[in-house]
């Protein structure tokens, strides 16, 4: 009877530690009605890009033209080395047939296109290569 009330109180511990992870770990999105018109013109887009510095992790290693955003830049981080991705505007390969809500939630929230963790590259405000991540923010929100 003893052991019976400790391996349901465990169970039930494990559980309520599993539904606290689940929470702790949820994606956070903005909605559709959240999404404010950002980029009015390309200019604006080119003004995100520099701002925010993509060439510098997206632009294919040894590569000469910073505009191709090809990824596979090696980056090592404390969770492992990753490879970073092609965000260039190629529809299939990269980024192209992404919405802006996709886009800014990927930015912004670190949620990915189909729902995936982009933790630690994304959110933008963990990066610390460029000093003008509050401006890309700005810009975005």
């Amino acid at each position: 009877m003893r052991l019976r009330s400790v391996l349901i109180s465990a169970l039930l511990l494990a559980l309520l530690g599993l539904a606290a992870f689940y929470v702790l770990t949820m994606q956070s999105t903005l909605w559709p009605v959240e999404l404010k018109p950002r980029i009015s013109a390309l200019s604006d887009g080119q003004t995100l890009f520099n701002v925010g510095c993509c060439a510098n992790c997206h632009s294919t290693p040894g590569q000469g033209d910073r505009l191709k955003l090809g990824g596979g830049l090696a980056l090592r981080s404390p969770f492992g080395t990753f490879k970073v991705p092609n965000i260039s505007s190629d529809p299939t390969a990269g980024i192209g047939s992404w919405t802006e809500l996709q886009f800014v939630n990927a930015v912004l929230k670190g949620v990915g296109r189909n729902n995936e963790h982009l933790y630690p590259s994304f959110p933008y405000t963990s990066f610390s290569v460029c000093h003008s991540t509050t401006s890309v923010i700005s810009m975005l929100s």
